[in-house]
């Protein structure tokens, strides 16, 4: 073979190694960057002022309180949560408030599981909720009073206390029982010989208030009166009996029995909504930007 042959022969094999390794670039490159890369992506998603808070924070976050952080709704629920946080410190500062004392963030650790920055910011929230809202929320009678009739464990529940015979998918043993029923049979007798379901052997069921029955139960007892056999009423897999032994409101509280703890509670809940529109205030104070 001729120089000039090999030579170019050689070039050639130059050529293509060298095109092999430019194939391989960006190969190499990509394994390269992608660490590089997943270390750039933390960025800044908020700033409250001169503070910021950076991606990493925000889904360290968020694996202390078990959210997804791929759940974009999430996100912006903590972040918010962060945002909130960093102003509470910044409003707790600024008020010349004393710093929150070690031994009452260890004792509400220990008696609520909360970490010691949840603790000390739970701690700040309620000074400030004291000094700023505490005083101006005024619960009256007649708020009490509303509030006293319009929740069960006060006021009571409309009771039943039932006997049932409960016949599985036996349309005949269900006419067998009805008829036996109507000529004046004892129910818990009938209960015995029919009922293909019984409670401790027994017919009666107890008390049971109206609002907890099935729908379709509850419709067929709502005005039934104590005496009154209703049925046959169809569940879903099975046939109902039932006989109404007794009716009556129960679970009822004097007012003055429950006054303070209804008090308590209602001035707990406008104290909230009052501190969440004051903090909502102050945060409009402050320069917040959301980069997410």
């Amino acid at each position: 073979m001729t120089r000039s042959k090999r030579y170019r022969l050689i070039s050639l094999d130059r050529l293509v190694c060298f095109i092999c390794v430019i194939g391989l670039v960006p190969a190499l490159m990509a394994a390269i960057v992608s660490p590089l890369h997943a270390e750039m992506i933390d960025g800044i998603v908020a700033v409250v002022d001169d503070n910021i808070i950076m991606m990493s924070q925000l889904r360290a976050r968020m694996d202390t309180l078990d959210a997804d952080y791929k759940d974009k709704a999430a996100q912006r629920q903590v972040l918010r949560l962060m945002i909130e946080d960093m102003v509470v410190e910044k409003s707790y500062a600024s008020m010349g408030f004393l710093a929150i004392a070690p031994e009452r963030i260890d004792a509400l650790t220990k008696s609520s599981g909360m970490d010691e920055r949840d603790a000390r910011l739970y701690l700040m929230k309620q000074g400030l909720m004291d000094m700023m809202v505490k005083s101006r929320v005024v619960v009256t009678d007649r708020m009490l009073n509303e509030y006293y009739g319009s929740h069960g464990e006060y006021s009571g529940n409309e009771s039943l206390r039932l006997k049932q015979i409960i016949v599985m998918d036996n349309p005949q043993k269900v006419k067998q029982a009805m008829s036996a029923l109507d000529n004046g049979e004892q129910f818990d007798k009938v209960a015995l010989e029919v009922s293909d379901v019984l409670a401790g052997n027994k017919a009666d069921i107890g008390w049971v208030a109206i609002e907890n029955l099935s729908e379709n139960t509850g419709k067929a007892l709502e005005k039934a009166k104590p005496g009154e056999i209703i049925g046959p009423v169809k569940g879903p897999q099975c046939t109902f009996i039932f006989k109404v032994v007794d009716r009556k409101v129960r679970g009822k509280k004097a007012f003055d029995e429950t006054r303070q703890k209804i008090m308590e509670q209602l001035q707990a809940k406008y104290q909230r909504e009052a501190f969440n529109y004051w903090l909502n205030t102050m945060m409009s104070e402050h320069f917040i930007g959301v980069y997410l």
